[in-house]
């Protein structure tokens, strides 16, 4: 334990695990965001404006592409929990991203995502699960 970090302690019983779990999905987050290394931006905002947008699968299900701190995420609308509705993207080429095992509502393993792009450069698709499922920008 840290010196001077706050303390946490929970009752190991079966009538209080469902209360257990509840704090630790409260608590367990925010610890490791401060544990955590700070994320270095790996690509200019601008660079990755042209990948963001809304985009739809050939089953109805929606995504929407965003840029933050310098990476690229894809959030999964149909979730019914944000934390496995996002998953993020490290670049790996010009149109190519890899997703970050761990942080995945894909898969939980990497998983190659590839933008397909118009003549100006602003992205109109991509794949998803190494080519298995494509989503159309729809907006």
């Amino acid at each position: 334990m840290l010196t001077g970090s706050p303390a946490i302690a929970l009752k190991n019983s079966d009538d209080s695990l469902p209360l257990n779990r509840a704090v630790m999905k409260i608590v367990s987050s925010p610890i490791a965001a401060v544990a955590a290394p700070p994320e270095t931006p790996v690509t200019p905002a601008a660079d990755l404006a042209r990948f963001e947008g809304l985009y739809r699968d050939r089953w109805g299900g929606y995504a929407r592409v965003v840029a933050l701190s310098g990476r690229l995420r894809i959030i999964g609308l149909d979730a019914d929990d944000i934390e496995t509705a996002v998953t993020t993207l490290k670049q790996i080429g010009p149109t190519r991203f890899l997703t970050q095992v761990g942080n995945s509502a894909i898969l939980d393993v990497e998983s190659v995502v590839e933008f397909t792009m118009d003549p100006s450069g602003r992205a109109t698709s991509f794949t998803d699960e190494n080519g298995s499922l494509r989503l159309h920008r729809v907006e």
